[in-house]
């Protein structure tokens, strides 16, 4: 008997079956990347749309990934920053429940502009500063 199971674990092996539980670096690296927005939007553009098409992808292959979710934004928001960042990670949140992720998967974070990714107030920076990161739990 054990000799079969363990024949057939290896047939699964070898077909493929059995997913790989751990992603590569490039994948990791995929699952970090972040998304931006424009000034004060909290849809998401094409560019953040394909790099999230590609982070659903490895969420799905990697059921057993967690990701936290952290929405920003950048300082000339002032008092709508904390609600524009929320609205941020809640369209990401949303697109990955779309793509068949599920929720329980998934935290949110928001910080407003108290994490500015560059602390200048440029307009580069300020563009930076508008985004979500992740991070795997």
């Amino acid at each position: 008997m054990k000799k079969l199971l363990t024949l057939c674990l290896l047939a699964m092996l070898g077909s493929g079956l059995m997913a790989q539980e751990n992603p590569s670096t490039e994948e990791l690296s995929t699952l970090q990347q972040k998304v931006f927005f424009y000034y004060v939007y909290t849809d998401l553009n094409e560019a953040s749309k394909q790099v999230l098409e590609e982070k659903a992808a490895l969420l799905l292959k990697y059921p057993t990934l967690k990701l936290q979710i952290n929405g920003h934004s950048c300082s000339t928001l002032n008092k709508k920053a904390q609600k524009i960042s929320e609205k941020r990670a809640l369209a990401v949140k949303d697109f990955f429940l779309k793509k068949g992720v599920s929720a329980d998967r998934m935290s949110l974070s928001s910080f407003g502009d108290s994490q500015p990714s560059l602390a200048k107030d440029t307009e580069y920076a300020k563009i930076k500063n508008r985004r979500v990161e992740f991070q795997l739990l």
